[in-house]
Order: C-alpha cells, then sequence, then structure tokens
C-alpha cells in the first residue's frame, strides 16, 4: 500500500517519510509529553506551551507576520496537546515542504515566549476552558475519566487550572522545555505528495533544520494513576437533555486485545446497524447521538459508552446499556465479527485519504510504542481477528457489573 522511510538524526531525532501520491503534504512534529507528565504545581503548561509556540520567534519576531506566513500560502496548521503527546503540524502542497519544516523548527525550538503575549495568551486559554465547561458533551468525558483515575495525572483535564493559568510566568515555560523538549523525545513525520525518490531531499532538509538542535536523555517521572470502579457521579446543569457515559478501566496501548476490542465496539455501537444504535436510536428514539470509545495510554486505558438522550429515559438506557454489553460475550455470532471488520477497514482506509491521518498513525506508534506500526500492519491485526477473540476480550473486560457512570444533566435526574 504504502512505503515507510525512517531514519534517525545524529541529535537522536526520529524522521519517517511516507510518500502518498496525494495532492497535500502534511509534516507533524511529535513531543512525547503531555498533561500526564505534569505537576500540581505546572497543571495546564503542556496546553499552554502550544498555545505559546505561535506567539513569536526569533526569526519570526511578530505572531501576526508568522501566522500571515502561512495563510499566504493557504497552509493549514494547528498544534494539539493530549495525556501523552503534544504535536506540531502544517499541511501545505507538496512544494512548500522546506517551508514547513522551517516553520514548524523555528515555533517549537525558538518561541520567543515574551511575557507580555503570555500574559494576553492566559485570557484565550481561559475562555478556552469557560467553553469547555459550558459545552456538556466535552466536559462528561473529563467527568469520566476523573471519576475512573481520581484526582491523578490521568484524571486531571489537560486544560489545567485557572489558577495556575492565571500565574504562568516564562521561567515556567523555560523550566518544562528543558526537562522535556529535546530532540530524543520527538517524532517529525512527513506523510503525502512527494515521490519516494525524493526521500534524500527529505532526510537532507529535516537535518538542515531539526538536526542543529542538541539533545539530552528526557527523564520522566513514573505516572500517578488509580483505577476505581462502580463510580458514580452527576453534575447538574441547565441543559435541554442528559449527556452521559457509562464505561470502565481497559487495557494499555500495547495490549494485543485492542484489536478484538475495536471489532466488539464496533458491533456494540460503532455504526448504524450496531446493537444499541438500533435499540436506543432506532426502535426508542431516545438519543440523537451515541458511540463507543477507548482511549489508550502507555499504563492503562478507558471504554466507554456514550450518549445525549432524554433525560426521563436515563436510568432505562442504563440497565439497557448494561444488560447489552453483560451479555455480548454469549451473543456476539460470527457474521456480526465479519461486517464489524468489513466496516473497520473501510472506514479506516478512507481516514487514510488525509496523509495527517498517516503521520499520526505511524509518528505516534514509533513515539509511544517504540516502533513503526504501518497500516498495512494494523489492518493485518485487525482482521486476524477472531469470534473467539471478540469473545474473550468481552469476559476480559466485561465480567461483572464494575461500571461507571458518569452525566451532565437537568436538576432532578436520577442515575
Amino acid at each position: 500500500m504504502f512505503d515507510y522511510f525512517k531514519t534517525t538524526l545524529k541529535n537522536n531525532l526520529r524522521l519517517v517519510f511516507v510518500p502518498t501520491g496525494s495532492t497535500s503534504l502534511a509534516v507533524k512534529l511529535m513531543v512525547g509529553v503531555g498533561s500526564k507528565n505534569e505537576e500540581e504545581k505546572n497543571r495546564g503548561i503542556a496546553h499552554f506551551l502550544e498555545h505559546m509556540a505561535f506567539k513569536g520567534t526569533k526569526k519570526r519576531p511578530d505572531a501576526t507576520e508568522l501566522r500571515k506566513e502561512m495563510d499566504k500560502i493557504g497552509a493549514l496548521n494547528n498544534a494539539s496537546t493530549s495525556k501523552e503527546t503534544t504535536s506540531y503540524w502544517i499541511k501545505s502542497t507538496p512544494d512548500k515542504l522546506e517551508f514547513m519544516l522551517d516553520m514548524i523548527s523555528d515555533i517549537v525550538f525558538n518561541s520567543l515566549l515574551k511575557q507580555k503575549e503570555i500574559n494576553k495568551e492566559k485570557g484565550v486559554i481561559i475562555e478556552e476552558y469557560n467553553m469547555y465547561q459550558d459545552t456538556p458533551i466535552d466536559k462528561v468525558d473529563d467527568l469520566f475519566e476523573k471519576a475512573v483515575f481520581g484526582n491523578t495525572n490521568l484524571g486531571w483535564e489537560i486544560i489545567g487550572k485557572k489558577e495556575v493559568i492565571n500565574g504562568v510566568k516564562k521561567k515556567d515555560f523555560i523550566d518544562y522545555q528543558n526537562r522535556f523538549y529535546y530532540p530524543s523525545n520527538m517524532v517529525l513525520a512527513i506523510a503525502g505528495g512527494i515521490k519516494k525518490s525524493d526521500w534524500k531531499k527529505v532526510r537532507d532538509l529535516a537535518n538542515q533544520y531539526f538536526g542543529k538542535y542538541s539533545d539530552r536523555v528526557v527523564k520522566k517521572n513514573k505516572v500517578s494513576f488509580e483505577e476505581k470502579i462502580n463510580q458514580t457521579v452527576f453534575e447538574a446543569k441547565k441543559v435541554e437533555q442528559t449527556h452521559l457515559v457509562i464505561g470502565l478501566p481497559s487495557f494499555d496501548l500495547a495490549d494485543p486485545r485492542r484489536w478484538p476490542l475495536a471489532v466488539l465496539r464496533m458491533i456494540l455501537v460503532g455504526n448504524t446497524i450496531s446493537r444499541l444504535w438500533i435499540k436506543i436510536r432506532e426502535e426508542r428514539g431516545w438519543v440523537y447521538y451515541i458511540h463507543s470509545y477507548v482511549d489508550y495510554y502507555q499504563e492503562t486505558g478507558v471504554f466507554g459508552v456514550k450518549l445525549g438522550l432524554r433525560s426521563d429515559k436515563v436510568k432505562e438506557a442504563i440497565k439497557l446499556i448494561k444488560d447489552e454489553i453483560l451479555n455480548f460475550a454469549k451473543t456476539v455470532t460470527a457474521a456480526e465479527v465479519k461486517d464489524a471488520k468489513s466496516c473497520f477497514n473501510g472506514r479506516f482506509l478512507l481516514s487514510l485519504e488525509d496523509p495527517s491521518g498517516i503521520a499520526s498513525v505511524v509518528g505516534e506508534t514509533w513515539l509511544l510504542e517504540g516502533k513503526i506500526r504501518t497500516i498495512e500492519k494494523s489492518l493485518d491485526l485487525l482482521n486476524k481477528v477472531t469470534l473467539a477473540d471478540v469473545r474473550k476480550v468481552a469476559k476480559d473486560l466485561f465480567s461483572k457489573d464494575n461500571f461507571s457512570v458518569v452525566a451532565i444533566g437537568p436538576k432532578g435526574v436520577r442515575i
């Protein structure tokens, strides 16, 4: 399907290149640090630093001019923070490769971090924080992981705490960068419309813009987390429907059971012929959205079913979902497994039309798992899943009623 080219620069930055023949090109730098590596005193620093990357560099001191350079060529660009990674990316046309490498290396390694800009951006992040608090469809995810992992690194919200955000100084960013922002803790992934014969050019340009930065061993403290079950959390809010997550701790990202779990999720509530979609939306009309998800981390994971539904049907929906999940191992069929794998294959391949998706898959697996998992390998692992595998993972995960239930809804809702 694709060719994969990889190397490690002399300063230990990992580089992977996937030519796809598409009309666009994605360049993504991933750093192996996220909100789970924070401490109580700097909660939110990972996300805040990502914002500051676009606020001026030594080469491009004016933030407006910096963004204008990207807007003039129609480039898409952004950054994102998860619990385990921070990513900076640009997508443009293949002829802009050198510009993209120059820009990303500049904003990551040469950010000015002016206190004046920091103070202004505090307001932006506080408003982003407020937006999440006012958006229950998003807020309920954070409440769920806090219920499962408690007041620990994995239970904390990525965006951080208001009081910490308001008190951040330039030195806090520098201290954080000096701990984690080194080439050996990064992967540079490039995917899109450059020919495989251009691999030497890609390698030389990456070395030109990233190879000049010095490296050191990055030490990460052991992450604090705990797994809780049977938690019930309800937050009253003036809303029209109840947003609900029901789930429990799951497997870490290296666990081979993630592949049969992907098939299980598709059968349970992954498409418009899935069990819970039909029973709760089509047959009863209680919801507009319902889906399942898994968040995988290096140490652990979570599985959840998420929905927004009529508030007078919450208890009935919870019982229906639990019954379906607890009986899944006994009732799943070979035909369902076959259809789920076919659907998963199709959707996975469609997602690869955007080279950004390919860059993310190969880059993040190398960063977090220590090796590149190719697209072909992912599909092979999925297609090898059997009915017995799905039954076993259902028994492993759903052996008893130990689900946590988290909801945001109108006052008076009973869960």
